[in-house]
Parts: C-alpha cells; structure tokens; sequence
C-alpha cells in the first residue's frame, strides 16, 4: 500500500522535487473537506471525529504511506518532568487570567461564582483545582456516571452554595 516517492518520472521535474509536500498537502486537504461534509454538534462527535481526523488519519499516512519515522513530526512521549512543570505553569497563568476578569465587578455579577471566591485570588486558585477543573473534565460523562450523578451533584452544591450547577 505504500507508495514509493523515489521513483517518480523525469518529466515533471518539480513534481518529482514536492510530491512528498503535495501529499501532505493533499491529505491535508482531504481531513479538512471530511470535517466540513461532515459536521459533528455534540461534543462527543467533535472529540471522535477530531481524534480520527488530525490524530489517527495523519498517522496512518505517515506510518504506511509516506513510510517516514514519526519522531520525524514529533510524534514521541518525551519528557514527563517537563511535562508535568509545563502544565502546572499553563494553570497558573490561565488561572491569573481568569481570576483577573472574575474579579472585575461587571463580570462577577454576570457569573455564578460565590463573591468571596471571586474576591481572593488564593480561594480562586483552590476553587479552580479543586471544583472547576474536574468538572470541566467530568461535565460531559454526567449520562455514564448513572446515579453516581446524584452524589456529585449534592457534592457540587455544597461546594458551590449560589445555585444548581447543571449536573
């Protein structure tokens, strides 16, 4: 099934010199008309369709069709430490940020946040890691938690006394 890139016809010189780029290209192409034709509107279609589209379908050509390394096109575990040191610093610079437009008065009076959370940037930062961050992980798996749900719920609502969270 793999294609062979070193034996191309003479004729077409700047063809034989980018038919790796023109089918890169071209599958490229391809992903993007597949997620046009077929849209997907729950999040459960977008996270399937997006995983086999900019994740399986390039693999797959890297691997058979171009035969190329994938630590070529970065495709390697790396280092974990670094990883791991990387995250926490994304969380604490989008957790600034985000503590920064809930505090500003317009804002937290449009949002269901508890006023002293969105008044101490230290209480912000917990609510985050500890309420915000499962449940943006976990909000989606509501149907697949059964009535474990309930559980969450009540534990949600204690947590986050101004209201029903949606759960």
């Amino acid at each position: 099934m793999a294609i062979n890139l070193k034996n191309t016809s003479p004729q077409a010189p700047f063809l034989k010199k980018h038919r790796r780029e023109f089918l890169i290209g071209f599958c490229a192409l391809l992903v993007l008309l597949v997620r046009l034709i077929f849209p997907a509107n729950l999040s459960g279609e977008v996270f399937w369709m997006s995983l086999a589209l900019f994740f399986v379908f390039p693999l797959l050509i890297i691997r058979f069709v171009l035969n190329e390394n994938l630590k070529d096109f970065g495709m390697k575990i790396g280092n974990a430490r670094n990883g791991m040191i990387l995250a926490a610093i994304a969380f604490l610079v989008l957790a600034a940020a985000s503590y920064f437009i809930v505090s500003k008065v317009f804002w937290r009076n449009q949002l269901f946040l508890p006023s002293g959370i969105a008044r101490n940037f230290w209480y912000f930062l917990w609510f985050e890691l500890i309420i915000a961050l499962p449940m943006h992980f976990f909000w989606d798996l509501k149907k697949s938690l059964g009535y474990s749900r309930f559980f969450c719920k009540a534990f949600f609502k204690l947590c986050l006394p101004s209201g029903d969270r949606g759960l």
